[in-house]
């Protein structure tokens, strides 16, 4: 644990357990369940198994459905995908872009950190230029310059190191592709 004390604590409870994010000025960030410190993957993977896949895929809350359709019809937009294209959808969650863009693409790579989610895509297409890795942002292993696209939609602001998540978007994007992200 670092010797100095977080400028910024966020909390949040889930179903009667406390999770915490502890953010310091060297800008490093510890995940903490009921005060015990996890690594990033294991925070994700414990906070995605108390959210029923249902609910996130389809919010019940009309808004928010409305937001998430906008949001997603405005990221095809962005992304403008064609048959010849190599597509990452980093930080994938429940799929949904990714089975929107797939049948538009040459190939499309879903990266998530949480294995769960990953399989949960892979349980709703069949398509064979659908491709899975489960990896880290900030480490995804993935070649130099291989995407024509890369998308990180909403996933940016929960890095510990949103620097190494954009050094590695640049790194993996071929020199003139295109990185689509947005952020709540």
């Amino acid at each position: 644990m670092s010797s100095f004390k977080p400028f910024h604590k966020e909390k949040y409870y889930v179903s009667g357990e406390v999770f915490e994010k502890h953010f310091y000025a060297s800008k490093e960030v510890k995940f903490y369940k009921n005060n015990k410190e996890l690594n990033l993957t294991k925070w994700n993977e414990e906070i995605n198994r108390h959210f029923s896949q249902s609910l996130k895929e389809k919010n019940p809350n009309k808004l928010i459905q409305h937001i998430d359709a906008v949001r997603y019809k405005k990221l095809v937009q962005l992304i403008q995908p064609s048959k010849r294209d190599k597509i990452a959808d980093i930080g994938s969650d429940t799929g949904k872009l990714a089975l929107m863009i797939a049948d538009k693409t040459n190939e499309l790579t879903c990266v998530d950190i949480d294995k769960n989610l990953l399989e949960n895509i892979k349980s709703k297409t069949n398509s064979p230029k659908v491709k899975f890795l489960h990896a880290n942002l900030e480490n995804t292993q993935i070649a130099d310059n291989l995407f024509d696209t890369t998308i990180a939609s909403e996933i940016l602001e929960h890095l510990p190191n949103p620097d190494a998540g954009y050094k590695e978007l640049l790194r993996i994007t071929k020199p003139k592709g295109k990185i689509v992200i947005s952020v709540p």
